[in-house]
């Protein structure tokens, strides 16, 4: 095969990928882990700070590095003024959104 059929294999193989992403991110209830870090999220949005010691649904302190909490507030506020229920979906697409980039720009690497 050459490189151009490979490429095209590849693009096909990340846009199905991404549509089967975005589509089980919008039918599935947020729970577990993900319940509490879109709370970090959320807080960090509304309160401009990083929740230390503020019980958001766990006894202990804040711990995780916050590239991700930052990026989702990021979103959360850029999309609250619109609608709160965008807003509220914006937390849920954080991570395919932010996943799905990462692969196009490896892509391109």
């Amino acid at each position: 095969m050459e490189k151009k059929t490979y490429i095209k294999l590849s693009v096909i193989l990340i846009v199905l990928a991404t549509i089967l992403r975005f589509a089980f991110a919008l039918t599935y209830a947020v729970s577990g882990d993900a319940c509490w870090h879109l709370s970090a999220a959320k807080f960090m949005a509304t309160e401009n700070k990083i929740p230390v010691f503020e019980n958001i649904g766990r006894m202990q302190p804040f711990w995780p590095p916050p590239l991700f909490h930052f990026a989702s507030a990021f979103l959360y506020k850029l999309t609250a003024p619109i609608s709160m229920n965008l807003a509220d979906l914006s937390l849920k697409l954080a991570s395919p959104i932010f996943g799905t980039l990462s692969v196009i720009i490896l892509f391109f690497i």
